[in-house]
């Protein structure tokens, strides 16, 4: 296998755009390696992105949105976070989410790029970039292409990047004054258990959205549950049970069943809907 390592932006999308073997990026390796000892991957490149600090490593934010540099570490995304001047600017579903990942270990290496590309149905971050309106900066020969999070996946797996392009950054609302946002994560333990299925949901006074994974080939917004959310009468978990029936598409595997998700995630959501419109204690869990 080979290893490439660019040391400037330039050289790195000069290759993409010339590249005709099968490669795969490593920045912090955390999902990449596992696939490839597991014989996942078969990588005949190996671009090695760790040289690319300088560029792609940063926390930009405005009054309204946060940019993330694709090398930017979920670890330093949660330190960022816990600063008092910037506490109120992440949001709460965003940074718990990203607290839920793996371990202090894995989070000094995972980024978020990684999580996003690497394209889980399970991956944790996902749900609360939707909620966020969570925007993807692609970098290319060509120059910079954004996309939605909401429209950046299409099936299982498959994502619009194409292969000739690397995310550069990610991009998310700051978090509001006026809204409540969370992130809800059943797993098989209280932490380094991959998610039997999630959920980020985020409220203002006349608006919410709900986006869950490991109910789908990929984390997705519950469009119709949200359209039903302040209509007469109140939601009951039966009705919402009927929606996610025709809604999400979960499936059986090692971690869980598609009965259990659909029941658990409309309990969830009742108690998020009948609670005041806020997160109900950690022990209903």
């Amino acid at each position: 296998m080979e290893v490439y390592t660019p040391v400037k932006l330039e050289e790195l999308t000069e290759k993409l755009s010339k590249e005709k073997k099968v490669f795969q990026f490593l920045a912090g390796g955390t999902d990449l390696f596992s696939s490839i000892n597991r014989g996942i991957l078969h990588p005949e490149v190996l671009i090695n992105l760790n040289s690319l600090k300088s560029s792609l490593d940063f926390i930009n934010i405005s009054t309204e949105h946060i940019e993330i540099g694709a090398l930017t570490t979920l670890q330093k995304i949660i330190d960022y976070a816990r600063f008092k001047q910037n506490a109120k600017l992440i949001p709460d579903s965003m940074y718990k989410a990203l607290s839920s990942i793996g371990s202090v270990q894995i989070r000094n290496l995972a980024t978020l790029a990684g999580n996003i590309a690497n394209a889980s149905p399970a991956a944790d971050s996902i749900p609360s970039l939707l909620v966020e309106d969570g925007k993807i900066n692609l970098l290319s020969t060509e120059g910079f292409r954004k996309i939605e999070v909401e429209k950046f996946y299409h099936g299982y797996k498959k994502t619009e990047i194409r292969p000739d392009e690397i995310i550069y950054s990610i991009e998310f609302n700051t978090a509001g004054d006026k809204e409540f946002s969370n992130f809800i994560k059943i797993g098989t333990r209280s932490a380094m258990t991959i998610s039997k299925l999630n959920l980020a949901y985020k409220i203002c006074a006349d608006e919410i959205k709900l986006a869950a994974g490991s109910v789908s080939p990929f984390p997705m917004r519950l469009k119709t549950v949200e359209d039903c959310w302040f209509k007469a009468p109140p939601l009951t978990i039966e009705k919402i049970q009927e929606i996610l029936t025709q809604e999400i598409s979960p499936i059986d595997d090692i971690r869980s069943n598609a009965n259990y998700r659909i029941k658990v995630l409309a309990n969830i959501i009742f108690q998020i809907n009948s609670n005041n419109h806020f997160c109900f204690p950690d022990e209903v869990l």
